[in-house]
C-alpha cells in the first residue's frame, strides 16, 4: 500500500516500510524506478495518477525488495574507519597489506610500499593529535602514485589491443565516478580504484578507453568492452556492490 508522507511516499514490502521519492517529469515517457544507497525514486510523466504509480510499484515489489535488501547488507558491511596506526591492515589491489608505523629522528614523514607492507616513518617528536593526519596524508599520496602506475600500465596494454590512444591522464579524488573520458580524449581516474582487485581496475580502464571509440553506452560500446573483458557484467556488479567500501 502506498501512503503519502509530505513530498515522500511510503510503501510496505513485507515488514519493511520503504520510503519513496515521487518525481513527476514532463520529459518522462514511462514510469521508472531507481534504487540506490540513498533510497528509492519513482519518476513518472505528469499525467500519471497515484493509483497507476502504486500499481507499477506493486508489480516491481520483488525487484525493489531485493535491491533494498542488497543495499541494507552493504550498509551492514560498511568497513570501520581506518585509524592509521601501526599493525592495521590496509586494502590494496584487493589484498590486505600490513601498515607499519616507525618513529625516527628525521623531520619529514615518509611512506613506502615494501613487499606486502606499507611502511611509514614518522618523526618521534610529533604530537599525538597530528600523527594520524600525517600518516593518512602520506599514505593517500602514495596510493595516488600507485594508482597512476597501475592505470598507466593497463592503459598501455589495452590501448594497443583496442587500437586507440588517449590525450592526457589525471588521477583525481572523484566522489561519484571511477573514471571519465572527455571529448578531447583526456582520461580521469579515481585514485581509490587501486584499492580494488586488479580485474576491477582492468574493467574501469577498458570502460574509459572504449569511450574513445563510443562516447555513449550503446550496444556497440558494451560489445567493445566485452571484447576485452568478457565477464564485464560481473565486474560492473562487483563495483556497484563494493564500490562504497573502497576507501582508505
Amino acid at each position: 500500500m502506498l501512503k503519502r508522507v509530505g513530498v515522500m511516499a511510503v510503501f510496505s514490502i513485507g515488514e519493511m516500510a520503504v520510503p519513496f521519492t515521487i518525481r513527476k517529469s514532463s520529459r518522462a515517457k514511462n514510469i521508472s524506478i531507481t534504487v540506490s544507497m540513498d533510497g528509492v525514486t519513482v519518476t513518472a510523466p505528469g499525467y500519471v495518477s497515484e493509483h497507476e504509480i502504486s500499481s507499477f510499484i506493486e508489480k516491481k515489489r520483488k525487484w525493489i525488495s531485493q535491491k533494498v535488501s542488497n543495499y541494507e547488507e552493504q550498509k551492514k558491511r560498511k568497513p570501520r574507519e581506518t585509524e592509521f596506526v601501526d599493525g592495521e591492515n590496509l586494502k590494496f589491489q584487493g589484498d590486505d597489506f600490513l601498515l607499519q608505523v616507525l618513529e625516527y629522528d628525521g623531520k619529514t614523514t615518509k611512506a613506502a610500499l615494501k613487499g606486502d607492507r606499507f611502511v611509514v616513518h614518522l618523526n618521534r617528536g610529533l604530537l599525538l593529535d597530528t600523527r594520524r593526519e600525517e600518516v593518512q596524508a602520506k599514505l593517500e599520496q602514495l596510493y595516488r602514485d600507485k594508482a597512476r602506475e597501475a592505470v598507466l600500465e593497463r592503459l598501455e596494454y589495452f590501448k594497443s589491443k583496442l587500437g586507440v590512444d588517449y590525450n592526457g591522464l589525471r588521477i583525481k579524488d572523484q566522489k561519484t565516478r571511477w573514471g571519465s573520458c572527455s571529448k578531447n580524449g583526456n582520461l580521469n581516474f579515481n585514485w581509490k580504484i587501486v584499492i580494488a582487485p586488479s580485474d576491477i581496475i582492468d574493467y574501469i580502464v577498458v570502460h574509459e578507453l572504449c569511450h574513445l571509440l563510443h562516447m555513449n553506452h550503446s550496444k556497440e560500446f558494451w560489445e567493445t568492452v566485452a571484447s576485452q573483458i568478457p565477464g564485464y557484467k560481473d565486474k560492473k556488479r562487483w563495483l556497484k556492490e563494493n564500490g562504497p567500501g573502497l576507501k582508505l
